[in-house]
């Protein structure tokens, strides 16, 4: 369906939040989903087309418009996004996507996130917010540098607010997770998994999991690709 472009935030250098005014139309989805987002006409093209899979950023219970992040790439899609003006239609369809809160709210669940791969929890943690839900969770939040942990002063402020929620924000040049820090957390072995981000932090990070033992059917990943 089509939707316009409401506004568009620089984040950090690299980061782009882009909202989506919905036009009145009704998208319905589950928070920790993504949908395909495609460009109408876009300022450049390559092989990879003018569609990509997006993670919502805002809860579900926000009705009238819909929350993005993007990270700056050199992927004809991405410079097409940076440049395109609010106001200009684009076209929104397929929510997808299984990495969502547990039915059981006494399962722990523990995401791990690099800068960009941050951008579907953001959907799960503003739900958790305004729902006051009662589930146990965790961040492992990794950036390379403070510029690029977005979204860290609220992630905080909900952690203080909120005993059943654990932030652990990493800055780590090598962008990577240690066993250290894995163990570190409550109920490892019966606890569920999600890993998100570039290919260069899910793929060591699903390792990592494996080596302290963790079952590889508690663990789920999701590659962010085209930057």
């Amino acid at each position: 369906m089509k939707v316009k472009i409401k506004d568009k935030k620089q984040l950090s250098k690299e980061l782009l939040e882009v909202q989506l005014d919905l036009l009145g139309q009704p998208f319905p989805f589950i928070a920790g989903q993504f949908f395909s987002l495609t460009l109408l006409n876009p300022a450049f093209t390559d092989e990879r087309g003018n569609s990509r899979k997006l993670g919502f950023t805002n809860s579900p219970i926000v009705t009238d418009s819909i929350s993005i992040l993007t990270k700056n790439g050199v992927s004809a899609f991405k410079k097409s996004l940076l440049e395109l003006p609010i106001g200009i239609e684009v076209e929104i369809d397929g929510v997808d996507g299984h990495n969502h809160l547990p039915v059981d709210v006494q399962t722990q669940f523990i995401w791990i996130a690099d800068a960009i791969g941050v951008a579907p929890f953001m959907s799960i943690a503003r739900e958790i917010k305004a729902k006051a839900l009662q589930n146990k969770i965790s961040l492992i939040y990794v950036t390379k540098n403070q510029e690029e942990a977005v979204f860290t002063q609220e992630l905080e402020v909900q952690a203080k607010e909120n005993p059943l929620f654990k932030f652990i924000p990493v800055i780590s040049e090598t962008n990577i997770i240690t066993p250290e820090l894995i163990q570190q957390l409550p109920d490892l072995r019966n606890s569920l998994y999600v890993v998100t981000g570039e290919q260069s932090f899910v793929v060591p990070a699903f390792k990592i999991l494996r080596e302290v033992q963790i079952e590889a059917k508690n663990i789920a990943m999701e590659i962010f690709t085209g930057y």
